[in-house]
Order: C-alpha cells, then sequence, then structure tokens
C-alpha cells in the first residue's frame, strides 16, 4: 500500500513546487523517511504521511482517499488539513487581545519573540502567526497519537528545508528572495517554539512516547541552530 500511496500522492503534486524549487513531492516523501529513520513501521502512519498534503493542496477528496486507502488514512489525512477561516479568526482575537492586554493573551510570547527577531514585521503577519499557532496547539491537543506524529515530522522537515535553504543563500540585502526567505524563517521558527512549548508542557503526547521524544529531540536541536543563526 506504500507503493500506491506514493504514486497517488506523486500524481497528486505533479507540478507543483516548494521555496528553492523544489519538487513537492520531495516534502512527503521525506516526512515519511523521518518517520521510518526513528522507527516507525504503522502502514497507515507511513501511508498517510506521504498523502498528508492532499487535501489541503490538491483536488483531492475524503471519499477519493477513503475508497483507495480506507477509512483509517482517510481519517488521519483529514485530522492534518487546516481551517485556513478558523486561523484568521483566532489571529484577529489574539492581536485585538495582545494589544488590550498582553498578560492574558495565549500568544503573548509569539509577538515578543517576531519583534525581537524581526522588528519590521507587519501586523497582518503577526496575526497570521498568532492564528496558526494557538490553532495548531488546540489541534494538536485533539488529533489522533498518529496524526500528531506525522504533523511533528512534517513541521521538523518544514523548518529544516528553510533553514538549510536561508544558509545556502547569500545574506546580501540586494538578494530580495533571501530576505523573504530569512523572514519567513524568523515566522517559522517563533511559532516552532510556541508549538513545542506547548507539547512539552502539557500532556498531550502519550501514545508512541518514544517516538514523540525523538521527534521534539530533533526539533529542539534544529531550533537551537536557528537561534544560534539568528543572534550572530
Amino acid at each position: 500500500m506504500l507503493d500506491r500511496a506514493l504514486k497517488f500522492a506523486r500524481e497528486k503534486h505533479d507540478g507543483q513546487k516548494r521555496k528553492g524549487n523544489k519538487e513537492y513531492i520531495e516534502h512527503p516523501i521525506s516526512v515519511c523517511k523521518r518517520l521510518q529513520d526513528i522507527g516507525v513501521i504503522d502502514e497507515n502512519i507511513l501511508c498517510s504521511s506521504l498523502l498528508h498534503d492532499t487535501l489541503e493542496d490538491t483536488e483531492t477528496k475524503e471519499t477519493e482517499l477513503e475508497n483507495l486507502f480506507g477509512i483509517k488514512i482517510q481519517k488521519i489525512v483529514s485530522e492534518l488539513s487546516s481551517d485556513n477561516k478558523e486561523i484568521e479568526y483566532l489571529g484577529n482575537e489574539q492581536y485585538k487581545k495582545w494589544l488590550i492586554d498582553p498578560d492574558t493573551c495565549e500568544t503573548s510570547s509569539i509577538v515578543v519573540q517576531l519583534n525581537k527577531y524581526y522588528p519590521s514585521i507587519s501586523s497582518e503577519k503577526v496575526k497570521k502567526r498568532q492564528g496558526k499557532s494557538l490553532y495548531l496547539s488546540y489541534k494538536l491537543s485533539k488529533i489522533s497519537s498518529e496524526a500528531k506524529l506525522i504533523k511533528l515530522a512534517d513541521r521538523l522537515d518544514n523548518i529544516s528545508d528553510i533553514f538549510t535553504l536561508v544558509k545556502s543563500s547569500s545574506d546580501s540585502t540586494e538578494n530580495r528572495q533571501f530576505q523573504k526567505d530569512m523572514e519567513f524563517l524568523m515566522e517559522y521558527f517563533c511559532e516552532t517554539q510556541f508549538l513545542i512549548t506547548t507539547l512539552t508542557s502539557t500532556n498531550i503526547l502519550s501514545s508512541h512516547l518514544d517516538y514523540y521524544s525523538s521527534l521534539v529531540a530533533s526539533l529542539n536541536f534544529v531550533l537551537s541552530d536557528i537561534n544560534y543563526y539568528l543572534a550572530k
């Protein structure tokens, strides 16, 4: 079934590109490999990791996934899809809350970090990261253990990718693409720090604990490297 999932994902993501002009399919393959590298052998988890962006980023329907791969995989992939309207709503509410009383705002740390690393950030980008961070922290507390594993591996692959891209680019102020990538890295870094703090301060990593620990350790290692890089 893993081969079928890879073939399906490859077809669905055909023509799509990631930052750095990489073929999009390289991302789900990398997420799957990261899970395999820490010992995950569950076929439902591995297939879902290959398919995790098909509902959100392609024309794939839930019924299509269920018919081809079964209800279990369809549900996991559905759990990994984001609700952009809810993210926008939470971002607007959090930003207003922060302006009125930062001490009672759940995402104050995000704003502080963003202003530290990215002083010129726009209010719209702050809202977006506040909304996304809170949305994902809520989501991680509710989704299945299988979906949590994939979400962490996905986050690890995304932040590693953008950090590698930034380090390999010119740091010239004339390089506009580098500046855009650097800004995205700072936003994603702050958001990921918030999520890891939420994960480790709550009891939502109940099952598959060894796998979670490996992924969180890897994320913390990358975050430490990025923090050092940004502080230079």
